[in-house]
């Protein structure tokens, strides 16, 4: 998902509230995150966060279509139905791109 505009400057000054729209908006997308034990160091953009989301939005549809139970296949889970169908987690020294990669392949992964 593309989102022109999201963070112009120029938008920002002729309407204020974007600001603090786009900062609620991202509090969130990074509630979500939370939800699913991704964890966020805070480095991140706002193109990151959303990006992050998308992707493991893709995950969990693509989980869903192979019938894969969201909660039992979880990280948390000590038994998972299928490990394939389980959400990567982030690890401490991972970039934000290089996680949403790793996601997307898995994602890919679970098409074949």
């Amino acid at each position: 998902m593309t989102l022109p505009g999201w963070n112009d400057p120029a938008e920002d000054r002729a309407n204020p509230q974007r600001i603090s729209e786009r900062q609620r908006v991202r509090g969130e997308l990074e509630a979500r995150l939370r939800d699913r034990d991704i964890d966020l160091v805070g480095d991140e953009s706002d193109e990151d966060v959303v990006t992050l989301i998308n992707a493991i939005e893709e995950f969990e549809t693509r989980r869903a279509l192979l019938g894969g139970d969201s909660f039992t296949n979880t990280p948390q889970s000590s038994d998972p139905d299928d490990e394939r169908l389980v959400l990567p987690q982030r690890r401490d020294d991972e970039t934000i791109q290089h996680f949403v990669q790793r996601v997307r392949d898995k994602t890919k992964d679970l098409a074949r």
